[in-house]
């Protein structure tokens, strides 16, 4: 059951992290601009970088490309965390989840991302399959992956205000 669990967990991050992109592109674009991407390439990453996560997400649900779709998250996060641990002092907004949350990048994006690596791992190893599961298994675990984004949510949320309150 965890095999389905971290299949929808990561399914769910990189859906929603995909469609907020898409959704809000000229703020992504700005992070991708503040993070000293090269101009030249910040007109096709824009949009090439959500349409991957998309695509990374739909894989992972079909048991014939959930490895190769396993490697490329793996890939896209790793990429993402070394890019990003630059840039965990200054304050640049991250955009991972577009307008849905108000991130800066620092010490905790890395933490996710290297978790959600992790994740990718052991889907990689445990050669994990989403069949042969109930229906009822798979509302139950499509409910507790959105919960568990929601805590995620909630926490990211609390540590903002707290954040916010110590720089008053």
């Amino acid at each position: 059951m965890y095999d389905l669990y971290f299949i929808l967990l990561l399914f769910f991050t990189l859906s929603l992290s995909s469609l907020t992109k898409l959704a809000n592109l000229n703020e992504f674009k700005q992070t991708l601009v503040n993070i000293d991407v090269s101009r030249k390439y910040i007109q096709y990453l824009v949009y090439l970088i959500p349409l991957i996560e998309l695509l990374l997400a739909i894989f992972l649900l079909i048991d014939k490309t959930r490895l190769i779709s396993v490697c490329g998250v793996m890939s896209l996060f790793i990429v993402f965390a070394i890019k990003l641990s630059g840039y965990t002092k200054k304050s640049i907004r991250c955009n991972c989840f577009g307008k849905l949350f108000s991130e800066q990048i620092d010490r905790i994006t890395i933490s996710r991302l290297i978790v959600l690596t992790l994740i990718g791992l052991y889907l990689g190893i445990s050669d994990a399959k989403i069949s042969g599961y109930g229906f009822n298994e798979y509302i139950l675990t499509c409910w507790l992956s959105v919960g568990t984004f929601m805590i995620y949510a909630l926490i990211s949320a609390l540590y903002s205000l707290v954040k916010m309150k110590e720089g008053e």
